[in-house]
């Protein structure tokens, strides 16, 4: 059961990363383009620092803090920046699961 277990919490991983990633492409896109304010870029980043703490991805939970951080303070520039690195570690965890 153990094994059988493991490739459910390994499909639900992987669907989240797929299904984050496009959002999270979108995402970027919108703020290239101005259309997104810091406001819902800290919303973003709140989601995600939970739901990548819940599917294992730590480094997307813990990038997305700062983000969150960083948005909720003012700091657009910072804010844009990390959001773009998050951007890249979760393009980089879907590229790891296939």
């Amino acid at each position: 059961m153990s094994g059988q277990m493991g490739d459910i919490l390994r499909q639900l991983a992987r669907e989240y990363i797929v299904e984050t990633a496009e959002f999270i492409e979108q995402m970027a896109k919108k703020l290239e383009f101005g259309e997104v304010d810091l406001e819902e870029i800290q919303k973003v980043a709140h989601k995600l620092k939970g739901s990548g703490a819940t599917y294992g991805f730590d480094k997307i939970s813990e990038i997305a803090a700062e983000v969150e951080a960083a948005a909720k303070s003012g700091r657009e520039k910072e804010a844009k920046k990390l959001f773009a690195e998050l951007v890249e570690i979760i393009r980089m965890e879907r590229e790891n699961l296939g």
